[in-house]
């Protein structure tokens, strides 16, 4: 169909009498999703870590000794949603769990980009990758 915003809507049921879908959307940082977001107030956007993980694999040359540590970091919540799922434990369970162990490994990532962005030019490699993170 394509990927302006209005193939979301439709897809989405916004523009229905019922409302259609509101909540996250994981996405990565397509303009079409922002302009989903400011016309539909149901909608929040989620980025998506593994976007954000290419961006800094593909600039791991330039400052491994940046990129490394933030890509170990950023293995954490799969880490976590792995052993969950061996774990065997419920759904909901695995959620509650997930929601509490990864938002102070999110945080760290977090923190440890806002750190990372004062130390390179924004136009470097490493200063659009970080400005990509934080702004998902």
């Amino acid at each position: 169909m394509g990927r302006g915003h209005e193939h979301l809507v439709d897809i989405l049921g916004l523009d229905k009498a019922e409302g259609g879908f509101a909540g996250v959307i994981q996405c990565d940082g397509y303009s079409a999703y922002d302009a989903l977001a400011k016309r539909y107030l149901g909608i929040r956007l989620g980025g998506c870590l593994a976007h954000i993980r290419r961006k800094f694999y593909e600039s791991q040359k330039q400052a491994p000794e940046v990129v490394l540590p933030l890509l170990r970091l950023m293995q954490e919540p799969y880490r976590i949603k792995e052993l969950l799922r061996q774990s065997g434990a419920p759904p909901n369970c695995r959620e509650l769990i997930r929601r509490s162990w990864s938002g102070p490994v999110v945080e760290g990532i977090y923190q440890k980009l806002l750190i990372e962005r004062a130390r390179h030019l924004p136009q470097s490699n490493q200063g659009k990758a970080l400005s990509y993170a934080l702004n998902q």
